[in-house]
């Protein structure tokens, strides 16, 4: 039985029409979305492509990056460590650096400590072009990096933040300046 656009009387019935209407809209909505999601995937697949292809060059710029990061927080906390040392001690013999394993797979070192500071040498395992092959540092955070020809290469090589505030370099002093109380007396300073 067909379903009759009419009512009794012979004039269209709206609710009908409306209800047909809506349902064709959905009949073609749902078409176009599923022709849609088809397109999505191949999409989806070539991004994933794309990300994978990215992954593998970012990991490789990760590893050099994370590289740095390792010598250069090594380094960091060894200076950190020898000046704090050296300011106990009264001078800087006796006092020890221990680098991790990894960062003694990529540099060797070379500490000398003298009475009224220290040189850090590093000097890189192998011979590559892509890691400072020489970095030198001493206690007033002189830092000079050098490539395997011997050129210095400290701008390109040494993080532009690197020791620019070392902790536990110098000595702390403070200084108390003594402010006028409320009652017009002044402090008096122990």
């Amino acid at each position: 039985m067909a379903i009759s656009l009419y009512n009794e009387d012979g004039s269209i019935c709206k609710l009908r029409v409306g209800c047909l209407v809506v349902a064709a809209v959905c009949f073609f909505t749902s078409s176009l979305m599923q022709m849609s999601a088809a397109d999505d995937i191949q999409d989806t697949k070539v991004e994933a492509n794309l990300a994978t292809q990215k992954q593998v060059t970012t990991q490789n710029f990760s590893k050099a990056k994370d590289l740095n990061q390792i010598i250069f927080t090594e380094l960091s906390d060894a200076v950190a460590y020898l000046n704090t040392c050296g300011s106990i001690n009264a001078g800087f013999v006796g006092c020890e650096v221990n680098f991790s394993d990894k960062f003694k797979q990529i540099y060797s070192q070379d500490i000398e400590a003298y009475d009224d500071g220290y040189t850090i040498s590093i000097t890189a395992q192998q011979k590559r072009d892509n890691i400072c092959y020489k970095i030198i540092i001493d206690s007033s955070a002189n830092v000079i990096a050098y490539n395997t020809k011997g050129e210095e290469i400290t701008k390109q090589c040494v993080p532009h933040n690197f020791l620019k505030n070392p902790t536990g370099q110098g000595k702390s002093v403070s200084t108390t300046v003594a402010n006028n109380a409320r009652l017009g007396r002044t402090l008096v300073d122990n």
